[in-house]
């Protein structure tokens, strides 16, 4: 019986969301599910059955335009670590986004992933982690952490897609001012 497993690829060649969705939509031909690509990272993060067959999902990936690199088998941390979701005011573009990481890696959480659109992180971290100490390096980056609360792990991969991916913009009128 095949269990499910959680992948990361190295993938070269993206340079947009646009590509991102690309990337996404030939792993989900073959199978994979959750999928988050992202041309800042140059990687995929996706589930798939244990036994995927490398050769394909490279096929797929490559005939979209881009260039795979790598495959390996994400560890999971349930075992070791619980997740967490911090909500913080004050990010407003990526460059907030990478402070707020760097806050909390600094204060001992790992992967990392704040979202400036969402005004949240999601992260893991290792018992004996400090709430406290995380919230305070936050404030000190510069920003309003809010709550921080443990959530369910398959909340905290921030490769999920809640369909919290797309874009919330809505635009009124067209812009003339006749």
């Amino acid at each position: 019986m095949n269990q499910t497993v959680q992948y990361r690829m190295a993938i070269e060649g993206m340079t947009c969301t646009d590509c991102e969705h690309h990337v996404a939509k030939a792993l989900e031909s073959q199978g994979a599910s959750d999928v988050q690509a992202s041309f800042r990272r140059g990687e995929a993060i996706f589930w798939a059955p244990d036994n995927l067959p490398k050769e394909t999902v490279f096929r797929a990936v490559t005939d979209a335009g881009y260039h795979p690199q790598d495959l390996t088998v994400v560890p999971t941390y349930e075992e070791q670590a619980d997740a967490y979701q911090m909500t913080i005011q004050g990010m407003t573009c990526n460059d907030c986004e990478l402070h707020v990481a760097h806050a909390l890696e600094l204060a001992g959480a790992t992967r990392v992933v704040a979202d400036f659109r969402r005004g949240e992180a999601r992260f893991w971290a290792a018992p004996g982690f400090s709430q406290e100490e995380a919230l305070s390096k936050v404030k000190q980056a510069g920003y309003r952490p809010d709550t921080i609360q443990r959530i369910s792990p398959s909340l905290a991969s921030p490769y999920s897609r809640q369909g919290m991916t797309d874009y919330d913009l809505i635009v009124i009128g067209s812009g003339s001012a006749a």
